[in-house]
């Protein structure tokens, strides 16, 4: 049987462009996280907290239904 891999997907961290604010950095790519069309950069600790809690919970769900068809 193969290991789950549930290690958070997205993760807040200091802003590389913007001095004192954050981002929403996506592991697979290293870049901040896009929305439509819009980066998530240049945000409060906390929003990049909540935003990326917010999208792991969304990718936990999303992983969760593809199961389903395996």
């Amino acid at each position: 049987m193969t290991e789950e891999n549930t290690a958070p997907r997205y993760y807040p961290a200091k802003s590389g462009a913007f001095s004192g604010l954050w981002s929403v950095i996506d592991t697979f790519t290293g870049w901040p996280v896009v929305v439509r069309d819009v980066p998530l950069d240049a945000l409060s600790r906390e929003e990049a907290i909540d935003l990326a809690d917010l999208m792991n919970d969304r990718d936990l769900q999303a992983r969760e239904i593809l199961k389903r068809f395996e």
